[in-house]
């Protein structure tokens, strides 16, 4: 996976999070929060627009959310060694 995917890949399970999450005790704010340390959107940033142009967006859902955190996170780790 190049650093274009992963990029789009996080920004639509961090929209994903932010849009779902349960609150400041939950599980899935603690991942928003986790993915806030690598990842911060931009000022001109809206949900409504990753709902709309992020592919990857779509593929998010309250079944897979947890796997994808793993898989994301590991990535995030290694960002410097993507393509």
């Amino acid at each position: 996976m190049d650093k274009s995917e992963a990029f789009d890949r996080v920004e639509a399970l961090y929209t994903w999070l932010t849009l779902n999450h349960d609150g400041q005790t939950g599980d899935r704010y603690q991942a928003l929060s986790d993915l806030g340390d690598s990842f911060t959107p931009g000022m001109g940033w809206r949900e409504s627009d990753v709902e709309k142009n992020n592919p990857h967006y779509s593929e998010i859902s309250e079944s897979n959310w947890v796997g994808e955190f793993e898989v994301l996170t590991d990535l995030l780790s290694k960002w410097d060694d993507l393509d």
